[in-house]
């Protein structure tokens, strides 16, 4: 069987700690919307990240997660990016058995990775979508930091956003 897995990487810097209720209410309305499918091969990932990524939730069947809280959301800072998205990728890579689904969600620009460029990101973002990963960048500010499918959103219209999550 094949699983469907679910990958959220919201930025936690300063710049977004005031937009996390509303990014947490859509999740939370896209999570209830997995759940009411019933499927059991449905999996669910969340990390946040400004200077560092923290995993909130890692590789949940969708049926036992719980809702997501602000208070899930811890250390704001600057924006690691690159490292990030990296990060994820070579955590979960390119295994036959799960089509990944990668969402990020940020307001701007890497300005903190230390271990990746843009370029090195960029590849790894290709290689993965090559292997069965779809990936949307959703950006407020409308910046094409990565060379995936970048889809700009307005913070004040979480409906937007929603609605450009579903599959």
């Amino acid at each position: 069987m094949q699983f469907e897995h679910y990958i959220f990487l919201v930025d936690y810097s300063y710049s977004m700690c005031s937009h996390i209720p509303k990014i947490v209410t859509v999740i939370n309305m896209f999570l209830n919307e997995l759940k009411k499918s019933g499927k059991t091969n449905i999996l669910f990932s969340l990390a946040s990240f400004s200077y560092r990524m923290r995993w909130i939730a890692n590789t949940i069947n969708i049926q036992s997660v719980q809702n997501i809280n602000n208070d899930d959301f811890k250390d704001p800072g600057s924006t690691s990016l690159y490292d990030s998205v990296s990060s994820v990728l070579l955590e979960f890579g390119c295994d036959a058995n799960f089509k990944n689904t990668f969402y990020i969600i940020t307001d701007g620009d890497d300005n903190n990775s230390f271990k990746f460029t843009r370029e090195g990101t960029d590849e790894l973002c290709d290689k993965a979508m090559k292997s069965n990963w779809t990936i949307k960048h959703f950006d407020t500010l409308s910046y094409q930091t990565l060379s995936v499918p970048t889809v700009k959103f307005d913070i004040d219209d979480m409906s937007d956003l929603f609605n450009n999550m579903k599959c």
